[in-house]
């Protein structure tokens, strides 16, 4: 592989002092890494709900 170049987004929604809920998003794009041409490229998404006691 010869280069990886990302892009993220995030978001955090805080409901209230307790309870709060993010979600994230990434994507990475390849050039070369693969036996022919370009490593396909991968996205992520990531959530998080948190209570606080």
């Amino acid at each position: 592989m010869s280069r990886a170049r990302g892009f993220g987004v995030a978001t955090l929604f805080a409901l209230n002092r307790r309870v709060r809920v993010a979600l994230n998003y990434h994507r990475t794009d390849y050039v070369g890494g693969a036996l022919e041409g370009d490593r396909e490229a991968e996205n992520v998404v990531m959530s998080r709900f948190q209570v606080a006691f």
